[in-house]
């Protein structure tokens, strides 16, 4: 899901989450995704919220 955080962050979405969440590695490569492209923009919204519940679900327990 590192890849859909970049993407996200790229748009402006939870780019300080993503950058404290991420290793160096996995930034690398989401920068990689974010300058090679990104999902369709019906395809972002459901997928960032199926990944901000798993956060969330993950934090309360």
């Amino acid at each position: 899901m590192a890849e859909l955080i970049a993407v996200l962050g790229c748009r402006g979405f939870l780019r300080r989450e993503c950058r404290n969440a991420l290793t160096k590695t996995q930034k690398n490569t989401s920068d990689a995704v974010c300058y090679t492209g990104s999902p369709s923009p019906t395809f972002i919204p459901a997928l960032w919220k199926t990944q901000f519940h798993a956060e969330s679900s993950a934090e309360m327990h």
